[in-house]
């Protein structure tokens, strides 16, 4: 029921029509409904195209001649200038899309600092990578961090591992980081784990998932309430 409200308000917010309050709605709508998104896509294609099938004419039975090559070279051209209108609509929302994307999911690494480990031999390893992304070598972090052993994947090694994927943009790598550190609740880590996890379901493009836990550490007694509600406000601002 609530996709077909919107539904019927494509038109009007192609045509610029629909009031702020009802465009935020469409926008958020629609960023997170994968239904809905084809459908406008569609439409918009359509709305830009705007010709005129009258144009082909096809022969009369005196013609004398069944399928005249003008019509067959003016049919191709309208067919082909369908073709390249829906693409370049299609390409268009997706760049939009992209663009929101992108600048809702912007945010600044957090620091962090060098601290021991339990092992001895993975601490020279974590203390390369910590020093690694302190110089904003991504690469080189998770290149440490692959020589780490399994058994010291610690909530604090995870989270640099979760940070540094998100910053070479491997955001399927950074989720499995987060999700690790959020199932065992690790308590110095929990909240961030949950914010820097939406971050990363926004590059992928699951608004709703994120919003989901923005809305849950907003909800929390936590130090990134204030984050997670600019988050949220930033998703229902940006077109």
């Amino acid at each position: 029921m609530r996709c077909y409200r919107f539904e019927k308000q494509i038109d009007a917010y192609l045509r610029g029509e629909l009031p702020e309050k009802q465009q935020e709605a469409f926008e958020c709508h629609y960023f997170s409904c994968k239904k809905c998104f084809d459908q406008l896509r569609i439409r918009r294609s359509l709305m830009q195209t705007n010709f005129d099938l009258t144009a082909v004419h096809l022969p009369g039975k005196d013609s004398g001649d069944a399928f005249p090559l003008r019509t067959i070279r003016k049919s191709g051209l309208v067919a082909a200038s369908l073709i390249l209108l829906v693409g370049a609509g299609f390409f268009g929302l997706r760049w939009h899309r992209n663009l929101v994307i992108e600048r809702i999911s912007v945010f600044d690494p957090p620091t962090i600092m060098i601290t021991e480990t339990r092992s001895p031999g993975d601490n020279v390893y974590y203390i390369r990578a910590v020093k690694a992304y302190q110089k904003e070598n991504y690469d080189g972090v998770l290149q440490n961090l692959a020589d780490i052993s399994a058994e010291e994947n610690s909530p604090k090694i995870l989270f640099l591992e979760g940070i540094s994927r998100l910053m070479v943009h491997d955001s399927s790598g950074a989720i499995e980081a987060f999700n690790r550190i959020i199932e065992v609740m690790a308590p110095s880590y929990f909240d961030e784990a949950l914010y820097y996890k939406g971050i990363a379901l926004l590059r992928q493009g699951r608004i709703r998932e994120a919003r989901e836990l923005f809305v849950r550490l907003e909800g929390m007694f936590s130090p990134l309430r204030t984050q997670a509600r600019q988050k949220l406000d930033t998703i229902k601002n940006n077109r």
